[in-house]
């Protein structure tokens, strides 16, 4: 029966085989039936882990005395209890505004209070959101339970609805928990202490309470107005555990079961049809869900709109109160727990509400793909087809803040860079658009650049002979030159940028349109915008850190006090003392740092968005010849759209030379001093540990402007020679096209879009190296001479 291993060709064998599946052994069927409870079972705990999910959030809600009830099911007392929320919220927060009043000249507990300043309102602004919109709320959760509850009951489409739940109710419980153990640091703090004291027996006892706040009716005596002042903040960190854990926590659960939501509808559409008639029946119940869906946004939006919108202001503040405190600030162990946990907590919170935006953003796009491919042309019914082309028209579910940004982790990569243009005056507007002002802006960046390098380069020429000072306005003086090279660039070519944005968010837009080309043009989204934001946030930190080095010192009333200037840099002026001339220099110099900030920032972020754009566009034609290609005549037109494409890139490439030319070549001399300097400054000086920490973060962000232009050049050059690969393999030579061929002949004839600066050298990751070595051989050089002057 066998031979060699297999089975031989007989009658008996092959009735054998005909019967196998019907003659299952019986390990197998108890295997199979095993594995089938366990599904069973796991369903079921899923289920169960959603219940207890959904009782835990609502029962936040309860406690904040914010959930949505109608009057007969509940009291006239909890229906009046987020007033009592806001009340409270407001009262602490003009306490915690006077605390800062009245320390505003000791930056360390100037920077204690303004840390819960922000987050003080927007206890008060989400209480007072829910009550505001208690109808709405409670039309919300009328709307996803049901729909919610019904779909789970269909045993297909529970995995499918609960796939993402372990996410989603994981963060729920570490913010809840984040949260409680912060605000009892808070309120048991005081108490700990005042017990201490008291077994201690020391005196005078120091009567605190649980937050900064400073109220005209407390004096630091343990009489009866401190005793209810404390109950009273109490009171309020309660509702501070549960209106921020469950507002928070309840925007998550929302968005669990939208994105629930559309799991299972595109998996019906997917999946449950077996016929045209299937097909129109799931369609016409996904519209119904669909505007369902969409009107719950649009109360998730008005509810949550204005808490965003308060966040993104408030967390900027808190966290950067909470890093000055923590390494600028004598800290104790118990300070120290409660600044690392409210400040996790804070950056825990704003992740949660980006991320659960772009999920929303991820899933209805995908939705819609889903729709475009449920086979809907293989039936030929106009009715169908009328009902997709309803549910594609529609633009992808966003949630918005205020009408401002999308809540999303992308935060708006585009506006964001466009916004810092504007800030720095070097946006390319039409006369028409923009005031005679905005216009004349970067003249004054390029005047006050060239003056501050004047000024650095003077303080380098006084220092000549000592080496370790020298560097110390080395440092300064390439980036101050860089500043005005890039206002300077973008003023004498404001008519060319604005046609290289026109050329590119044309293209660019019209394909984003077409939902099966998302994926391929903002692949590289990722890779583009984290380097945008950490420009950005390097930059403002290295600008504000003198100043508050400034401030630092004289809260500190540090004697004799140096009347310095922020930046190294010598004006004849200048004398050392605080006269009206001092403060104008030092009024320009912050000026200065503004601009220095936002060119920085926007000029190397636009130049990332460019080459986001162009690889894009690239990836996108690449997509067209491989995939979408399949006749002679299709593979026709698409390759005169990539012609037209080509060219008008290649004109992009042109300009984005002859702004960025001059900008790059300045940025390689600039950059080579600068690391140089720092390099020399950190291993051949006695610095203090703030020192080293500012030029650490002021030599990694030198490295990573460098490296943003090197690599985005790489990647151009990678991109263009994709496109060529795929022109020549996209099966141009199957018909014998003579026109086909001539096209394709077109296209490779051109050489690879390739960044050149000045025409001197290519921009690629080979410049960056070159950079390190550049920088490395001069320091080394530097420390030869520094040594001869030692020994002379």
């Amino acid at each position: 029966m066998r031979e060699s291993g297999k089975l031989s060709n007989s009658p008996q064998v092959g009735a054998v085989e005909r019967l196998l599946p019907l003659t299952i052994r019986w390990k197998d069927r108890h295997q199979f039936a095993r594995n089938c409870c366990y599904f069973h079972r796991t369903m079921t705990e899923q289920v169960e882990l959603y219940r207890n999910y959904a009782r835990f959030v609502k029962r936040l809600v309860l406690l904040a005395g914010i959930w949505p009830m109608t009057q007969k099911e509940s009291s006239y007392f909890y229906r009046q209890l987020p007033i009592l929320a806001v009340s409270s919220g407001v009262i602490m927060f003009f306490g915690v505004l006077r605390f800062c009043r009245d320390n505003i000249s000791n930056l360390s507990l100037f920077t204690k209070g303004l840390s819960l300043v922000g987050s003080f309102s927007l206890i008060s602004l989400k209480a007072l959101m829910f009550f505001v919109y208690r109808k709405q709320l409670s039309e919300l959760n009328g709307i996803l339970d049901p729909m919610f509850e019904k779909t789970l009951e269909n045993p297909r489409l529970r995995p499918i609805l609960l796939s993402l739940l372990n996410l989603f109710r994981y963060f729920t419980y570490i913010f809840y928990v984040l949260i409680t153990s912060t605000l009892a640091l808070y309120i048991c703090t005081p108490l700990i202490f005042i017990g201490y004291e008291a077994i201690k027996d020391i005196h005078p006892r120091r009567y605190g309470l649980p937050f900064p706040t400073s109220f005209p009716w407390i004096d630091g005596t343990p009489g009866i107005y401190y005793h209810i002042e404390y109950l009273f903040e109490i009171q309020f960190g309660w509702f501070a555990i549960f209106v921020t854990s469950s507002v928070d926590s309840l925007f998550g659960f929302y968005i669990f079961q939208i994105v629930g939501l559309f799991r299972a509808i595109s998996y019906e559409c997917e999946y449950f049809t077996q016929s045209a008639e299937d097909l129109h029946d799931i369609l016409h119940n996904c519209i119904k869900k669909h505007i369902k869906l969409l009107h719950c946004r649009d109360i998730i939006q008005n509810v949550y709109g204005p808490i965003v919108f308060n966040l993104v202001l408030t967390s900027a503040t808190v966290l950067c109160a909470l890093t000055f405190q923590i390494f600028k600030t004598e800290m104790t162990v118990s300070k120290t727990l409660l600044f690392v946990v409210y400040g996790v907590m804070k950056g825990i919170q704003t992740f949660m509400y980006a991320w659960y935006g772009s999920i929303i953003i991820f899933e209805a796009e995908d939705f819609r793909r889903r729709i475009y491919c449920c086979k809907w042309y293989a039936y030929g019914n106009l009715s169908i087809m009328k009902e997709i082309l309803l549910v594609l028209t529609q633009k992808p579910m966003v949630l918005v803040a205020c009408n401002f940004f999308s809540i999303s982790l992308d935060m708006f990569l585009k506006c964001f860079i466009k916004r810092l243009m504007l800030c720095a005056g070097l946006w390319p507007v039409e006369n028409k658009e923009s005031s005679y002002f905005y216009r004349h802006l970067p003249i004054f960046t390029v005047l006050s650049g060239i003056f501050m390098f004047f000024g650095t380069l003077k303080f380098c020429l006084e220092n000549l002979d000592n080496i370790k000072v020298l560097t110390k306005g080395l440092s300064p003086l390439g980036s101050f030159g860089l500043v005005a090279v890039k206002a300077l660039m973008f003023f004498l070519y404001r008519e060319q940028l604005r046609e290289l944005n026109l050329n590119l968010e044309l293209m660019f837009e019209e394909m984003l349109e077409k939902t099966h080309y998302r994926p391929v043009v903002l692949s590289l989204l990722n890779l583009f915008k984290r380097p945008a934001y950490i420009v950005y946030y390097l930059t403002m930190f290295i600008i504000l850190l003198p100043f508050l080095l400034i401030v630092y010192q004289i809260t500190k009333n540090i004697s004799p006090k140096h009347y310095v200037l922020p930046y190294p840099a010598t004006f004849s002026w200048i004398d050392g003392t605080p006269n009206i001339l001092y403060q104008a220099q030092f009024l320009f110099e912050i000026i200065f740092g503004w601009f220095v900030v936002s060119v920085t920032s926007g000029v190397d972020t636009v130049y990332g968005f460019y080459i986001f754009q162009m690889s894009g566009i690239l990836r996108v034609m690449c997509f067209e010849c491989e995939k979408l290609g399949k006749s002679s005549k299709e593979l026709d037109i698409i390759l005169r759209n990539c012609i037209k494409r080509q060219i008008l890139l290649l004109r992009c490439r042109d300009i984005i030379q002859n702004v960025y030319g001059p900008v790059v070549l300045c940025l390689i001399v600039s950059s080579v001093v600068v690391l140089c300097a720092l390099i020399f400054q950190m291993f051949q000086t006695e610095i203090s540990i703030g020192k080293t920490v500012l030029f650490l973060i002021y030599g990694t962000m030198k490295m990573t402007q460098a490296f943003m232009y090197s690599w985005y050049g790489s990647i151009l050059a990678v991109e263009s020679e994709a496109f060529r690969r795929s022109i020549y393999c996209c099966g141009w030579y199957q018909d014998g096209n003579i026109e086909l061929m001539k096209d394709v002949l077109l296209m490779l004839v051109q050489k690879p879009i390739v960044l050149t600066a000045c025409h001197l050298f290519y921009i690629s990751l080979d410049l960056f190296v070159k950079i390190l070595n550049t920088s490395l051989s001069y320091y080394f050089l530097l420390q030869t001479f520094d040594e001869n002057n030692d020994e002379s």
